[in-house]
């Protein structure tokens, strides 16, 4: 038996296969990355517009409001609270701390850095670090990140999660293609 073909139309039509073939497997493995690029940030971005809508809502609410709002928002693996100080005892060191706490300062409409404090905790078992084109690290998987924000009344909202999903193996749309 023999795997190539004699006739110069079956060679052609070899090659047209197997290169199309090498294409979708080169265009899956590519949108596979930047799917899981955005995953990551929708990931990250959600609980900041969560943190963000909670502080607005918590400003203008009285005390016994803000309990009942901070019930209702609260997801399985968020710790929230309000505290007369930070939970976070220090300003954003990261660079990814620091994107964060300039996306809140810019959403709120805070002008004080001191206003906003970021911690993230990383993944330390998965070793895996995704860089960009220059080989720069690009992010890293997030274990948790904890916020504290200054609320109108100078009281401070703690926001804690740890609820980071994992990008599903693979985009049914990839898959059908």
């Amino acid at each position: 038996m023999r795997l190539w073909p004699d006739s110069l139309a079956g060679r052609t039509l070899a090659l047209l296969i197997g290169t199309t073939l090498l294409l979708i497997l080169g265009s899956a493995i590519l949108l596979q990355d930047e799917r899981s690029k955005r995953f990551d940030e929708h990931n990250r971005f959600r609980h900041l517009e969560r943190v963000a809508t909670l502080a607005r809502l918590l400003s203008d609410a009285n005390e016994h409001e803000q309990s009942r709002i901070i019930e209702r928002i609260s997801e399985e693996h968020d710790d929230i609270s309000l505290t007369p100080l930070p939970r976070i005892d220090r300003q954003p060191r990261d660079p990814m701390e620091k994107k964060i706490a300039h996306h809140l300062r810019r959403s709120l409409h805070l002008k004080s850095r001191s206003a906003i404090r970021v911690r993230i905790d990383f993944d330390q078992q998965d070793k895996t670090v995704y860089k960009d084109r220059d080989h720069h690290p690009l992010r890293r998987p997030l274990k948790s990140i904890d916020i504290s924000v200054r609320l109108k009344d100078q009281t401070w909202l703690n926001f804690s999660t740890k609820d980071f999903k994992n990008v599903p193996p693979w985009a049914s749309e990839s898959l059908i293609s």
